[in-house]
């Protein structure tokens, strides 16, 4: 049984498995010894996170590797519903088949043996999913309270502090104030916090530790920042506008739970600048580190001829906060390879860049064809050279490159027996509190620093 590689091109949709994934043997089910929700009385919540199984089909890029959720179906728990897990028809979620749960699930942020999902709950609530490839923990907790605004992203920001400690999630969004004088309702950018830094007490009431930090930005940066990616590297955390600049701040700043947390920022290459409102700005653009560095990628989608559209990459030099461009490549010069044309590939413009996070100057991207078919293909910027293709049975959405935990072994057969289930249904009773376990949740919000 081999380790599965470090770097992935991962595909974000969470697949429901409501049967078998087929050919299993090339599945691994996500070892998760410790499950936990931080809700008090969600029912829907407690019994997806006991029930389900984490699966992942992990393949050397460029092919597309992949996650998948196996629900289970313990015996049924007696609880009565909520008004809100009440359906049109009269019935509750409650009694619906644990496969029938429509469970939207798709992957946000990977980063430190983390993997954070959001799901679409079948009560119509969203919720975040946090497997702790270390700890083998899953973890559920709420999305951020009606009065903040994920304004600049729903991806959050996984970090853990120091090798295998307890991770935090950051989010950056915006807090709705009001004013006395004036009972003027505004927004305010804020920090959201969750800290998994997980308090048990002898009676096991558990609390998820959260707080309310200030984001200092700079006076340059835009009024409505949006954030298309998020990582971190070299202690520092970084929120990605592919059209415009880039927000960083210390991770330490973040760690420690301080209230002012300063910001800096790095406008893009002036000949990057786009209309901040272009939509679909991931088919053409990705940022991401590698190894030790941060790397930018661009793809010309309209330029005035076609033949004309460019491929480059950019490495930014954070102590001077300049960009260098150290790769470029016309599209019509790509189609001209040698090995592109060996390959067979389609002569179409490439989509959905990726950086690897181990090979400098290496890029996967995708060539869809349609009827000719859809293609991965990596590619090294720096020597002009296709290294790999790969045809795809379907064209993902949006993939990632990350680096996937070490410690999921691939493949392993996925495969539930009675004890599982027997294990998930005692879990569920916890939860409800039939054995008096309750979850409860604790939003610590400050008041923002006005500039």
């Amino acid at each position: 049984m081999g380790s599965a590689p470090s770097y992935v091109v991962l595909d974000r949709v969470v697949h429901l498995d409501k049967e078998a994934v087929k050919e299993e043997s090339e599945w691994a089910i996500m070892e998760c010894r410790d499950r936990k929700t931080y809700l008090r009385n969600d029912h829907v919540g407690d019994e997806v996170v006991y029930g389900l199984s984490l699966l992942a089909q992990i393949a050397e890029p460029p092919d597309l590797s992949k996650l998948s959720i196996r629900l289970s179906e313990p015996p049924p728990v007696q609880v009565a519903a909520r008004p809100e897990e009440i359906l049109d028809d009269g019935s509750s979620v409650l009694d619906l088949p644990k496969r029938a749960l429509n469970l939207h699930t798709s992957v946000q942020s990977v980063a430190d043996d983390l993997i954070v999902f959001t799901s679409c709950l079948r009560n119509r609530t969203h919720r975040y999913l946090v497997y702790d490839a270390i700890g083998k923990s899953l973890s559920m907790i709420p999305c951020l309270p009606n009065r903040c605004d994920p304004s600049a992203t729903f991806q959050p920001l996984p970090l853990r502090a120091g090798a295998g400690g307890d991770y935090t999630i950051a989010l950056l969004g915006r807090d709705m104030r009001s004013d006395r004088e004036t009972t003027r309702r505004f927004f305010q950018d804020a920090l959201p916090v969750s800290a998994a830094a997980i308090l048990e007490t002898s009676t096991a009431i558990l609390l998820l530790r959260c707080h309310h930090a200030n984001p200092l930005f700079p006076p340059e940066t835009p009024n409505r920042f949006e954030a298309h990616m998020v990582f971190s590297s070299g202690g520092q955390a970084f929120w990605a506008n592919l059209a415009q600049s880039v927000l960083y701040c210390s991770c330490h700043d973040v760690l420690t739970g301080g209230y002012d947390v300063p910001f800096r920022y790095i406008p893009l290459p002036p000949e990057c600048h786009l209309d901040p409102m272009k939509n679909h700005l991931r088919l053409c653009r990705t940022m991401n580190c590698v190894k030790d560095s941060i790397k930018f990628a661009s793809i010309d989608m309209v330029p005035p001829d076609p033949d004309e559209a460019m491929m480059t990459t950019w490495t930014l030099t954070l102590a001077t906060r300049q960009w260098h461009k150290d790769g470029e490549l016309r599209v019509a010069s790509l189609w001209e390879l040698e090995a592109f044309k060996k390959a067979g590939l389609p002569k179409v413009k490439p989509t959905s860049p990726v950086l690897s996070m181990e090979e400098n100057g290496v890029i996967c991207f995708i060539l869809n064809a349609a009827e000719e078919g859809v293609y991965m293909v990596s590619l090294n910027m720096h020597t002009k050279n296709i290294m790999s293709s790969t045809r795809l049975s379907s064209c993902p959405t949006q993939p990632l490159g990350v680096e996937f935990p070490k410690d999921i072994q691939n493949p392993v057969p996925p495969k539930r027996d009675r004890a599982d289930l027997e294990e998930c249904s005692t879990a569920i009773k916890r939860s409800t509190g039939m054995e008096g376990l309750e979850a409860d949740v604790l939003w610590c919000w400050s008041r923002p620093h006005l500039q």
